[in-house]
């Protein structure tokens, strides 16, 4: 299984405001039960959507500068950016299915990667 991509304060801009497609971040924490729970659902659906959308995280305890910067207060928490802006958001516990509800409006499925 591959591991998911950590960005951090730094690596934030060019890996999550710079691509064409879809960055969901996910704002985790290692000590969240709900954090864990949510990353081998994210690496199923980065494999299933490759191409299509990015997926990322944030270890909000050690990235203080992105977390505040986009308010996050709880782990975890999702964001969807589209051409660096924030397109959608929520926080808590999720199923697959529901992610990728909340994404599929905004990829382009129809465009070969």
């Amino acid at each position: 299984m591959a591991s998911l991509l950590y960005v951090t304060d730094s690596t934030f801009d060019a890996q999550v405001c710079k691509p064409d497609i879809p960055v969901l971040v996910h704002f985790c924490a290692s000590w969240s039960a709900s954090s864990r729970k949510a990353e081998p659902m994210l690496e199923e659906i980065a494999r299933q959507y490759r191409g299509h959308l990015k997926i990322v995280q944030v270890d909000v305890d050690q990235n203080n500068m992105t977390s505040s910067q986009y308010r996050v207060h709880r782990a975890p928490t999702f964001i969807l950016f589209l051409n660096g802006q924030e397109a959608e958001r929520w926080s808590g516990d999720a199923s697959k299915e529901e992610i990728i509800a909340r994404i599929t409006p905004y990829m382009r499925l129809d465009a070969v990667p």
